[in-house]
């Protein structure tokens, strides 16, 4: 059932930011579903709701202009954006 609801929320939030879903979103959503979730949940600390799918879609100069999404494949990457949210809400960097 949580599966259900997450894919749900993350379709709502992330995939009505295009005409078409993302491919790498696609991958995350099959084969990355609790990383993402866990990184979207954080990203509530210093975003509202609506601004998480945004946020995770849209490319980032803290991460050589590449989106958060496309860094959940890895354990490095999840590494690499924990530690951004960490940077944004000590407010040691802003958040694009």
């Amino acid at each position: 059932m949580l599966n259900i609801v997450a894919k749900k929320w993350i379709y709502w939030n992330i995939s009505k930011e295009s005409d078409e879903m993302d491919k790498q979103l696609q991958k995350v959503i099959q084969n990355h579903l609790p990383s993402f979730l866990e990184i979207a949940i954080d990203c509530c600390g210093f975003l509202e709701e609506d601004m998480v799918g945004k946020w995770l879609m849209m490319k980032n100069s803290n991460l050589n202009n590449k989106r958060p999404i496309d860094l959940i494949d890895t354990t490095e990457g999840v590494k690499t954006i924990y530690e951004l949210i960490s940077m944004i809400q000590e407010g040691e960097i802003n958040l694009h």
